[in-house]
C-alpha cells in the first residue's frame, strides 16, 4: 500500500453502492478461508508421520527437532 491509501480507495470503489466484492475476490476468500483449516485427509496424513516419527518440528524451546530421535538440529 502506498502512502495516499491509494490501494485502500481502490478496493473501496470496486464495492460500489452494493457493498459486495467482486465475483473473483468472493471466490479467492472462499478458497482462502477453506484452505486455513485443515482437512480429515490431512489430519490423518500428519498423524500418520506423527506415528511413525517422521518429518521435523519445533521443541519448547522453539529449537528445530528431528521427529525420528528428537535430537536438536
Amino acid at each position: 500500500m502506498n502512502e495516499d491509501g491509494d490501494d485502500v480507495r481502490k478496493a473501496m470503489e470496486k464495492l460500489g453502492d452494493t457493498g459486495r466484492l467482486p465475483e473473483p475476490q468472493n471466490k479467492l476468500d472462499t478458497l482462502t478461508d477453506k484452505m486455513a483449516v485443515p482437512g480429515p485427509n490431512e489430519e490423518a496424513f500428519f498423524e500418520e508421520r506423527r506415528r511413525k516419527g517422521l518429518g521435523v518440528g519445533l521443541n519448547d524451546d522453539g529449537k528445530l527437532i528431528d521427529a525420528r530421535d528428537g535430537a536438536n538440529k
